[in-house]
């Protein structure tokens, strides 16, 4: 992590709500030069980070405050500061609070992306938009911009594990999840039930030619008992392919979200 680097976290979290596990993966970073912020899709191990496909965000190198500086001081007009003392809060870790308090003395103004955390717990009323996809769907339709004929833009989900949605599209992913993803800006006057969704997922043959073969599939977690009882989804599945990368034989392991024009050639 280079020289300087006086400490790292790393740390996963298992909360079983039902059959829902969250697992955070995350480094800070804190050298003498400032903090540096880490959020990445792999678990630090060999078999993550060797042949399969991740994603990673690095922070820039964020300068410590003046001494005597308020807590709101550092702050981006992304809210990154505040929503990631609030995410790591949440967990309600006394280990985490050593490194709320040296975030709080860092200026984390140039952040330019918005965190969209998801945290163990029941929420009602404004604590839903706090986390997950409400979030995301407050932020596109307050910052997001409406764009013509947009209701022919494609949602398109890639994943790496699937757990219930339902007995049918309706119940989860043609309503709520349909609806977060399909916002864009303020105006939008009539719900967006018509825009097509594709979904992504590795196919069975994807696996059997991937880097690394059947064992792969270790990491693509759907149980036999999940999937027969959503039969209907299987009809918006696409296989993965990732030619313009070279990482069609890479198996997923992150996830990704878009909204994408008929051509292709623009992203909302």
């Amino acid at each position: 992590f280079g020289e300087g680097c006086l400490g790292v976290l790393y740390e996963e979290v298992f909360s079983r709500k039902g059959i829902c596990f969250i697992i955070r993966k995350m480094m800070l970073l804190n050298y003498e030069e400032g903090l540096r912020v880490v959020i990445h899709t792999s678990n630090l191990i060999d078999d993550d980070w060797y042949q399969k496909t991740q994603g990673i965000w690095l922070s820039p190198l964020y300068p410590r405050l003046p001494p005597g500086s308020a807590e709101s001081d550092g702050e981006s007009h992304t809210n990154f500061k505040s929503d990631l003392i609030s995410y790591l809060i949440s967990y309600k870790s006394t280990s985490l609070m050593e490194w709320v308090e040296i975030i709080k003395q860092h200026d984390l103004s140039e952040t330019r992306v918005y965190l969209i955390g998801s945290t163990p717990g029941r929420y009602q009323g404004n604590a839903k938009e706090k986390w997950g996809h409400l979030k995301l769907r407050k932020l596109l339709k307050e910052q997001a911009t409406q764009i013509p004929d947009q209701d022919s833009w494609p949602i398109i989900g890639q994943f790496s594990s699937i757990g219930s949605m339902g007995v049918d599209q309706s119940k989860w992913l043609c309503s709520e999840f349909r609806e977060s993803l399909g916002n864009l800006g303020s105006n939008l006057k009539n719900p967006p039930n018509q825009i097509p969704i594709h979904l992504i997922y590795p196919s069975v043959e994807n696996v059997r030619k991937s880097l690394e073969g059947y064992p792969a599939g270790g990491s693509l977690p759907y149980s036999m008992q999940t999937a027969q009882k959503q039969l209907w989804l299987h009809s918006y599945f696409h296989k993965w392919s990732a030619e313009t990368s070279g990482r069609s034989h890479a198996m997923p392991h992150i996830k990704t979200y878009m909204r994408v024009s008929l051509d292709f050639q623009k992203i909302a």
